[in-house]
């Protein structure tokens, strides 16, 4: 295995940033108009850096979330 690979599935951040890309086309419908993927995806993963004891979470019960989030609009940010 290559040391690109192995630092790839050792590093949790990456792999969850793999894992919000692979859903991008899902957080885009469920997106208003007035907020792109791209930012939504930014701010979500800022969030997990921010406060690392979302990697603890159930990855299902995060991506549910993360999709109310993105359904009613809202930025998991912490101002909304």
């Amino acid at each position: 295995m290559s040391t690109a690979v192995a630092e790839r599935t050792a590093n949790p951040i990456v792999v969850l940033n793999d894992q919000i890309a692979n859903r991008e086309e899902q957080f885009k419908a469920a997106l208003p108009a007035h907020i792109p993927v791209e930012r939504f995806k930014r701010v979500l993963l800022t969030a997990v850096q921010n406060n690392p004891g979302l990697m603890r979470l159930d990855r299902q019960s995060f991506f549910n979330s993360a999709m109310r989030a993105a359904q009613d609009g809202l930025l998991p940010d912490g101002r909304e």
